[in-house]
C-alpha cells in the first residue's frame, strides 16, 4: 500500500473519529440536560441538589432546651432559596416551621411521611426529607423546593451492582471502544472501495478497464464508471475511424493535386522551349489549360485547408443579408 493511501486511510479514521466523538458529545449533552435542573436563583445544578441540600442542612439544626431550631445562616439560605421548612416530631405533629402557608399540612401519619420521603406526584413542588438527632431525641424536617424533580427508584441486585459509578465507566469505556473500532472498520472498508475505484480510473485512462458489476452503497459510482468506459472505447473507434478517413481523404487530394499539376508541367515546359513552333492559337489554347487546372489545384487546397480548420474548431463565416422567407 502507497503512503498516499495510508494518508488517507488516517484522515478518514480521523473525520469518522471526530463524527463518532461529536455524536457521543450531543449525547452527553442531552444526558446532562436530563440530569441538570435550574435552582431557585436560576443557577443551573444537578438534580440532586433538593436531596444534598437537605441532608446537608442538618447541620443548620440545633437544639435548645429540648426543642430544635433552624441557625440564621440557616434561615438566610432558606429566604435565599425561597424555601420552606417543617421540623416534625415522633408523632407527626409540627413543632417549627418557616415561610410555610396554610396548605401544608401541621401533622403526618406515617404513611402520609413515607409518601414524602419517596416523592410526590407534584410538578410544581418538589418535598425532601431529613432528620436530626440530638441525645435520644430524633426530629424529622421537610423542606419544599419550587422544582419540579422527578424521583427515580430504580431496584438492582446488590452482589452484582457493587459500584454504579464502576459500572458506568466501563460502559462508557467499552462505547469509546467500540467507536473506535467501528470507525477503524468503516475506514478501512470506504478506503478499499476508494482505491478501486482509483485504480479503475487508472486502467480507464489506459484502456485496460474491466466492466466492474456490484450492488450496495457504490453501485452508482461503478455503473458511472463502466459508461464512462463505454463511452471512452467509442469514442476512441470514432475517432480511428475519423482519421483513416482523414488519411484516405489526404491520399486522394494529393494524388488529385497531381492530375492538375501534370498539364500545367507540359504546357509549360512547351511554352518555354524555344525550339518549339508556338503559334498565336497555340499560345492561348496552352494558356486556358494551364489556368483551368491551377483552378482546379486552388480549389483543391481550400478545401484542403476547410478540412483544417474544421479538424481545430476555426469554422470560417460567411455572414450576409438574406431574406429568411426565401431561404
Amino acid at each position: 500500500m502507497r503512503k498516499s493511501s495510508y494518508k488517507s486511510i488516517i484522515a478518514l479514521y480521523v473525520i469518522m473519529s471526530a463524527v463518532f466523538l461529536a455524536t457521543a458529545l450531543v449525547g452527553i449533552g442531552l444526558l446532562f440536560s436530563v440530569i441538570t435542573v435550574a435552582d431557585p436563583n436560576d443557577n443551573n445544578v444537578l438534580s440532586d441538589w433538593p436531596l444534598q441540600f437537605t441532608r446537608d442542612f442538618a447541620s443548620n439544626i440545633t437544639v435548645e432546651n429540648n426543642l430544635p431550631f433552624i441557625s440564621d445562616d440557616g434561615i438566610k439560605e432558606l429566604d435565599r432559596n425561597n424555601l420552606w421548612i417543617q421540623i416534625i416530631d415522633a408523632n407527626g405533629n409540627e413543632i417549627y416551621s418557616h415561610n410555610t402557608t396554610s396548605a401544608q399540612q401541621i401533622h403526618y401519619a406515617p404513611i402520609e411521611f413515607l409518601e414524602l420521603y419517596q416523592g410526590e406526584d407534584n410538578t410544581e413542588l418538589t418535598v425532601c426529607v431529613g432528620s436530626v438527632e440530638y441525645n435520644t431525641e430524633q426530629w424529622s424536617y421537610i423542606i419544599g423546593f419550587p422544582m419540579n424533580i422527578s424521583k427515580v427508584t430504580m431496584y438492582l441486585d446488590g452482589d452484582d451492582f457493587t459500584s454504579g459509578k464502576s459500572m458506568l465507566l466501563m460502559l462508557l469505556s467499552a462505547i469509546g471502544l467500540l467507536m473506535i473500532v467501528c470507525g477503524g472498520i468503516f475506514g478501512l472498508w470506504i478506503i478499499r472501495h476508494f482505491r478501486k475505484m482509483t485504480q479503475a480510473v487508472g486502467l480507464i485512462a489506459y484502456r485496460l478497464y474491466e466492466p466492474i458489476h456490484t450492488k450496495g452503497v457504490f453501485q452508482d459510482i461503478y455503473d458511472s464508471l463502466n459508461e464512462m468506459n463505454i463511452k471512452l472505447l467509442a469514442s476512441d473507434e470514432e475517432a480511428m475511424r475519423i482519421e483513416a478517413q482523414q488519411e484516405e481523404w489526404l491520399t486522394n487530394i494529393t494524388h488529385d493535386l497531381k492530375t492538375p499539376l501534370s498539364p500545367i508541367r507540359g504546357h509549360a515546359e512547351l511554352l518555354a522551349d524555344p525550339e518549339y513552333p508556338i503559334t498565336e492559337a497555340d499560345r492561348i489554347e496552352f494558356g486556358q489549360i494551364i489556368l483551368k487546372n491551377t483552378e482546379y489545384a486552388g480549389a483543391l487546397i481550400n478545401d484542403l485547408k476547410l478540412t483544417y480548420q474544421l479538424k481545430n474548431g476555426m469554422v470560417p463565416l460567411n455572414m450576409r443579408q438574406a431574406n429568411l422567407t426565401q431561404f
